[in-house]
């Protein structure tokens, strides 16, 4: 979906430059996630990896104010 050259050329004039080739690191999917933080259980998952993920709406009304956490 978004590997086509309309977004290449998009994306072209924000490029700073190329990795060298010894830069580049292979990863295992695994790696990737492995310090992943705990998530409420109540959470209506969408996606495991990369995570996201929606409030349920019955706690949106439950906490529709956020609370002031100090003076500005």
């Amino acid at each position: 979906m978004h590997k086509t050259r309309e977004i290449y050329q998009l994306l072209e004039q924000y490029r700073i430059g190329n990795l060298h080739d010894d830069d580049i690191v292979d990863h295992t999917d695994e790696e990737l996630w492995v310090r992943e933080p705990y998530r409420d259980e109540r959470l209506i998952v969408k996606t495991a990896r990369p995570f996201n993920a929606e409030i349920p709406p019955k706690l949106q009304i439950e906490h529709f104010d956020t609370p002031n956490i100090g003076t500005i």
